[in-house]
């Protein structure tokens, strides 16, 4: 595997622009410049001592801390999603609870998103693309996740789950659901409980209480336990620091497969 920076997507030569609802669009590959997820923690630090005089003190510090605030324990994955407006609204969750890592599976459903709804996320984020679903799970594997796969069948609730191991979190399309390859390959089943008389909750909205709930137990097990630490951590600030002071704007770390 081999990660790359992807450039921000421009619109009309301006990063950020006020978008109409239709606005979805699949993020385009311009030319990459290589991650330095694999340099030692001096040529971390080098590049960090590098990039933080180009930005003011109070941008610089509430980057450093925010890459801080990461967490790689938690992955989620989104199985053939349809709606734009639903990815990117999961996309954005992750952002703000601190998550790094979100993996689109799109055998069936190539994915666009949507950037009135991202609100400039996707540029803090690590994507990871799949045109296969078992790749996508198999790679998890290797990382040392366990696959956990909401279904409406299960018998365990998400707040029932322990939360201790290392998971990828799937969330289903819209219509279906999960693929019944995926549900049969996971290490276990949860479900959103429900108590009304609506059939099911939206995808995004379900991500939300998911990671609320992921927000809580990582507050009461001590937050730091599940960050970044070492070269990950000094990875992810000098990435952060270089894609807010380089001229190029940079918005996402997309892992193809």
């Amino acid at each position: 595997m081999q990660l790359v920076y992807i450039a921000e997507p421009k619109f009309n030569g301006r990063t950020s622009v006020k978008r109409p609802q239709n606005d979805a669009f699949r993020p385009q590959l311009p030319e990459t410049l290589p991650l330095q997820s694999h340099a030692n923690e001096e040529e971390l630090r080098q590049l960090i001592e590098k990039y933080s005089p180009q930005l003011i003190p109070e941008r610089r510090t509430k980057l450093l801390e925010c890459a801080a605030r990461r967490t790689a324990h938690y992955h989620l994955v989104l199985e053939d999603l349809t709606d734009p407006h639903n990815i990117s609204a999961i996309i954005r969750s992750c952002e703000v609870f601190g998550l790094l890592h979100v993996h689109i599976i799109e055998e069936v459903q190539s994915y666009s998103v949507s950037p009135s709804i991202l609100r400039g996320s996707l540029k803090w984020m690590h994507i990871h693309t799949y045109k296969n679903r078992l790749t996508c799970m198999q790679t998890l594997r290797n990382q040392g996740f366990r696959i956990a796969v909401a279904s409406t069948h299960a018998q365990q609730t998400f707040a029932e789950l322990d939360l201790k191991p290392k998971t990828a979190f799937y969330m289903g399309s819209e219509l279906v659901g999960n693929h019944p390859d995926t549900v049969q390959g996971a290490d276990v089943l949860f479900k959103i409980p429900q108590y009304g008389l609506t059939e099911s909750l939206n995808v995004s909205v379900c991500a939300g209480v998911m990671l609320a709930q992921l927000d809580n137990y990582m507050t009461q097990q001590d937050r730091n336990k599940f960050c970044l630490q070492g070269s990950e951590l000094l990875a992810l600030q000098a990435t952060y620091l270089m894609r807010s002071a380089t001229d190029i704007p940079l918005s996402q770390c997309l892992d193809r497969h």
